[in-house]
């Protein structure tokens, strides 16, 4: 880290918020050397709790990038919780800003770093408080290197104001990445893959209500009353749009089973690999320290 000499204290606090609001709802201002604001802009508690089934609602890999969420139909909404950023749901997704304070290295220094007589430095298996922000604020800044790939992705965040103005000049870098099981996901969730196969299928239902009606009148009219084709073929088509409906529900209930099956494997593959692949860049620079 870039050494910053003695922290300003009037400039460490023009990076804070204006002000935070406690668990009793009460707006305080944030002062130098006072942890609570810092700890309330990098807050994960919820999150924590469910840490363990996090790859259940997806595969634990970076975020893609701003242009991507854009082309699943996904809304940027901006959000300063912490513990909301890359939440997405139909249509949209949450984001937080990159903090000011996060771009200085005094701040670094000042609230993120541990002194020479924190016993988390002298081996001890606890963290401190400033280790833990610490990642909090890694894993958050590393976030936006795969949300910022390319050249688009920077015009996209600095149109949602994601980025603070003048605190970065080049943020993105290009890669290129394989394509995954074909060209585009057509569903990103469940709840997307029944509302287009079941929109259809609505659709073809209503259609065949109406020539149901049309075959009603018809058999009322004395032309086609007595009229043994037209009534065969009205008793098939009336079979047919009883069992027709049934047995697309099923045959889309039976793909959904498959898919999911199929994902669920994926993701349990992915999760394995993901981890073993992370561990192993671990062990030698813990080997190292």
């Amino acid at each position: 880290m870039i050494d910053s000499g003695p922290p300003d204290n009037k400039k460490l606090r023009s990076l804070l918020p204006a002000c935070y609001r406690t668990e009793l709802d009460d707006l305080v201002p944030p002062s130098v050397g006072d942890i609570t604001c810092v700890e309330k802009e990098l807050d994960l508690q919820r999150l924590s709790h469910i840490f363990d089934w996090l790859w259940v609602a997806g595969r634990p890999m970076p975020p893609r990038p701003l242009h991507y969420q854009l082309l699943l139909n996904r809304e940027i909404f901006v959000t300063e919780r912490m513990d909301m950023h890359l939440v997405w749901t139909t249509g949209r997704i949450f984001l937080k800003p990159i903090p000011r304070f996060l771009l200085e290295p005094c701040f670094w220094k000042t609230y993120l770093s541990c002194d020479k007589t924190c016993k988390s430095m002298q081996g001890c298996s606890k963290e401190c408080k400033s280790q833990s922000l610490r990642k909090r604020a890694i894993g958050f800044l590393f976030s936006y290197t795969a949300l910022i790939l390319h050249e688009s992705d920077y015009y996209i965040a600095r149109d949602k104001h994601l980025l603070p103005s003048g605190g970065l000049n080049k943020i993105y870098y290009f890669s290129r990445r394989p394509l995954l099981r074909g060209y585009m996901a057509n569903w990103n969730q469940y709840g997307t893959f029944f509302q287009d196969n079941f929109g259809w299928l609505a659709s073809a239902t209503v259609y065949v209500a109406i020539v149901l009606a049309a075959m009603q009148v018809d058999l009322a009219t004395k032309a086609l009353a007595n009229n043994d084709t037209f009534q065969s073929a009205s008793h098939r088509f009336t079979v047919f749009s009883i069992l027709g409906p049934l047995a697309a529900s099923g045959l889309i209930i039976l793909f959904f089973c498959y898919f999911f099956v199929d994902n669920w494997v994926v993701t349990l593959a992915y999760r394995k690999r993901r981890l073993r692949s992370i561990q192993d860049r671990l062990l030698p620079r813990q080997e190292e320290l």
